[in-house]
Parts: C-alpha cells; sequence; structure tokens
C-alpha cells in the first residue's frame, strides 16, 4: 500500500515538471520580458529541487519501511 502510494506521487511529481517544461518551451521573448523569464526560471528551479527532493524521500521513506 505505501509502494503505491509513492509511486503515484512519484507520478504526479514527474507530470508536473513535464507541464513545466512544456510551458517553458512556450515561452518566448517576444512575448515576456527579460525579468519576468528570469523569476520564471528561479521558480522553475527551485520546484525541480522540491521535485527531486520529494521523490528523494519518498525513495528513502519506502526503504525505512520496508525493512
Amino acid at each position: 500500500m505505501k509502494k503505491r502510494a509513492l509511486e503515484s506521487e512519484k507520478t504526479v511529481r514527474e507530470h508536473e515538471s513535464h507541464i513545466l517544461l512544456k510551458y517553458a518551451q512556450t515561452l518566448s521573448g517576444e512575448h515576456v520580458t527579460p525579468i519576468q523569464m528570469s523569476q520564471f526560471l528561479e521558480s522553475y528551479v527551485i520546484q525541480g529541487r522540491k521535485n527531486v527532493e520529494a521523490v528523494r524521500l519518498s525513495i528513502y521513506t519506502y526503504d525505512i519501511f520496508e525493512y
């Protein structure tokens, strides 16, 4: 049960990352100011790190409860 929940969380995080990447690919200098682009990139990196940490924590938590 716990493994299924962790796998589900990982899937959600991967989907979120994919959506952010797709959104980033739609941005262009024509429609976004340099400041807005900088702000988006900063939030993209922060969210990416949170996703990596959440997956890492999920794996760690699973390992603890598995044994």
